[in-house]
């Protein structure tokens, strides 16, 4: 399918109150070789400690350059920690079993006057070797 998608309604007792829950989701694949998503996760906290509404916004791409070769990056923020995330990963199975993989990870929060701002960043190589016998 080029275009999927789901909802997902969920609430009931959690510890010492309720947590009602809402998961929307949508897929665009505009050919077998790439996809991009967007979901939103919504969960409602009812407890005698204290409330809580927290949401997390997820956005997904993926492109698949060849059977051995993909890219995909995940961007991710939530009103909790008030900071947003990215990690993007480069993958080449140079040949079964031995798989490179090339990871970039950036994190910005926000400030209290609401500006945001880098946080972390990390470049990292990962070379993977299975031996057989």
């Amino acid at each position: 399918r080029e275009v999927d998608g789901y909802f997902r309604f969920v609430t009931g007792d959690f510890y010492d109150g309720t947590n009602t829950q809402f998961i929307s989701r949508l897929n665009w694949r505009p050919s077998g070789l790439i996809q991009v998503g967007a979901e939103l996760d919504e969960q409602f906290l009812r407890i005698a400690g204290g409330d809580a509404d927290i949401v997390v916004g997820r956005l997904s791409a993926e492109v698949n350059f060849s059977t051995e070769t993909s890219w995909q990056t995940l961007a991710q923020f939530d009103n909790v920690s008030e900071s947003a995330g990215m990690n993007s990963r480069f993958r080449w199975i140079i040949e079964p079993g031995k798989d490179l993989f090339v990871v970039f990870n950036h994190g910005w929060v926000e400030t209290p006057s609401k500006a945001i701002v880098p946080h972390s960043t990390e470049i990292v190589a990962k070379f993977i070797f299975t031996m057989r016998f």
